[in-house]
């Protein structure tokens, strides 16, 4: 096979290939950032997960997805606000005595935009795709998708240290989305990156 015919190729739709990718990804994406953070590469997270979230898209393009509309993109803004919101009354508001808020007049309009892009925009994409479409959709077939739902959801919390329950139940709720309301990766990042950003301003309020 030539180099060109390679590159154009794609892995076979089979559940072991979407874990495969999926655990390739998160692992190349830990590792990636630790090399470039040692190196001082500014943006690395961003970097790293934009990467691997390109590189997941070209070899598994494919998802059901709900037909775009006015009415869908408000829906899912309303649940991205609203998922905010929740998270501000359960966990940010009750906590924030003991939380180190990032102090807005220190704040480089760089680094402002920086983070936004990176927690609003990259993470979502590359977490709805590695997440719940990949995994959650490999270990359904080996799992089912109700033990599955859990599974991933675990995971996904496991890394969000202070926010576990929040996360999982943010995780089970957009995991359910996919089967009720067949939300692609990027209409689940639309929720996910909203909610984040509602989140981040918030906290720079503070």
């Amino acid at each position: 096979m030539s180099l060109g015919a390679l590159l154009c190729s794609r892995p076979a739709e089979k559940p072991e290939n979407y874990i495969f990718v999926a655990l390739i990804a998160t692992v190349a994406v830990g590792g990636g950032q630790a090399v470039l953070s040692d190196l001082g590469v500014i943006g690395a997270k961003a970097l790293t997960e934009l990467l691997a979230f390109i590189v997941c898209m070209r070899c598994f393009p494919h998802e059901t997805h709900a037909p775009w509309s006015s009415r869908l993109i408000l829906c899912l803004i309303a649940v991205g606000v609203v998922g905010a919101g929740l998270w501000i009354a359960l966990v940010g508001y009750p906590e924030r005595e003991a939380a180190g808020f990032v102090d807005w007049s220190r704040l480089t309009f760089f680094n402002y935009a920086l983070g936004v892009a990176t927690s609003c925009i990259v993470a979502p994409l590359f977490e709805e795709k590695v997440v719940r479409h990949l995994l959650l959709s490999g270990a359904s077939h080996y799992l089912g998708r109700l033990l599955a739902t859990l599974a991933v959801s675990v995971l996904f919390a496991w890394p969000h240290i202070g926010n576990e329950i929040f996360a999982f139940i943010f995780s089970v709720t957009l995991c359910i989305s996919v089967s009720l309301f067949r939300l692609d990766s990027w209409q689940r990042a639309l929720i996910h990156g909203l909610l984040n950003f509602v989140i981040i301003h918030w906290e720079l309020a503070q």
